[in-house]
């Protein structure tokens, strides 16, 4: 699992990688949330249009109330 997990990271755009371990140390496994219908999975508050296409793009995305790195599920229909 582990391994899994540091492979992933190494995909990580060396933009985000800084903002990314901050948060990661900081929240654990807390640290990232899913796009849940139109809202942070972290805090449920929901996110912006311009976020949504943000994401849709494949940019980083942070949540603007709790700071979780969001992404879209693989089927996501937002």
């Amino acid at each position: 699992m582990l391994s899994d997990l540091a492979e992933a990271e190494k995909n990580v755009p060396i933009d985000i990688k800084t903002e990314y371990q901050r948060i990661t140390k900081a929240r654990g496994e807390d640290a990232m949330a899913q796009v849940e219908g139109e809202c942070c999975g972290g805090c449920f508050q929901m996110i912006t249009a311009n976020m949504e296409a943000d994401l849709r793009l494949e940019k980083a995305v942070f949540c603007k109330s709790c700071g979780c790195l969001l992404y879209l599920a693989e089927d996501s229909s937002l």
